[in-house]
């Protein structure tokens, strides 16, 4: 795995640090679990007004208009999507089969 980060952090109130980590732990393992990726790219940005993370992996993607299910359901894209939402963001998955799978948060910074 490898992070790179761009710019300084203009600060987070305590509920959206907690919501992004958890969004960022779920990317990873969905990666870990799912992808069979030789590369996974941590990627956050900060501006002063703005910020971005994004989880990207090399791995098999998949279809995000068809996800698979396996013998169990599989919430993870959605709680992603539902924590993003809780704190104001955005969040998108991009992916297809053969090519990887991307995961992008962003948001503004709340005052």
């Amino acid at each position: 795995m490898e992070i790179e980060r761009t710019g300084e952090p203009n600060g987070f109130n305590p509920q959206t640090e907690v919501q992004l980590l958890r969004i960022v732990q779920e990317a990873l393992a969905n990666a870990r679990k799912h992808s069979s990726a030789d590369r996974v790219v941590v990627e956050i940005h900060f501006s002063p007004q703005d910020w971005g993370i994004a989880v990207e992996d090399d791995g098999v993607g998949f279809d995000p208009g068809h996800p698979t299910r396996g013998p169990w359901p599989h919430f993870g894209l959605q709680s992603m999507r539902e924590r993003a939402a809780s704190i104001g963001a955005e969040f998108e998955v991009t992916s297809r089969p053969g090519h990887g799978t991307r995961v992008d948060v962003k948001g503004q910074y709340s005052r």
